[in-house]
């Protein structure tokens, strides 16, 4: 077991992709969306850059720089723990607060007070969702996306 005495459910993947700009410790990394975005509910939100591709920043320790293509790699939670996080932990912050909603607020109307504070409580739940990944993922570098080749382009010898 990894220290800590967790179990690690995450795993290691790779995209290739075009660096479009790097400042020597980065790079933004432009990349085709895969077939992990292509299954996403998020797909449409996580990246302003349509459809087709999304633009990361990455580590750039081989120091690759603009215009050359790179192979990405990045470690990633089991999908069924980021789907208990993300969908499931909200959820069920909203039907608590609406279920204590009218109990909490003593109001005329116990709709708008479970509506209410259902709201407060999926808001809040979002916002400590925020806390947990940012303590847990932040600090930890093993989870950012870092440049691991820089590929050979036609008629270059192999770095």
């Amino acid at each position: 077991m990894p220290a800590g005495g967790r179990r690690s459910m995450s795993r290691e993947r790779s995209e290739f992709g075009e660096v479009i700009a790097d400042d020597g410790r980065s790079a933004r990394v432009r990349m085709r969306r895969g077939a992990q975005c292509a299954a996403c509910s998020c797909a449409g939100i996580c990246s302003p850059f349509g459809k087709e591709w999304m633009v990361v920043t990455a580590r750039n320790p081989l120091r690759a720089t603009a215009g050359q293509r790179v192979r990405i790699t990045y470690r990633t939670e089991g999908e069924a723990k980021a789907s208990a996080i993300l969908y499931l932990i909200p959820v069920l912050a909203l039907v608590l607060g609406a279920a204590l909603g009218p109990l909490i607020v003593p109001v005329r109307n116990a709709d708008a007070a479970a509506a209410g504070v259902g709201l407060l409580f999926l808001a809040v739940s979002f916002w400590l969702i925020r806390i947990y990944a940012a303590r847990t993922y932040g600090r930890d570098p093993s989870y950012e996306p870092v440049i691991s080749e820089v590929m050979a382009e036609p008629g270059d010898t192999v770095r």
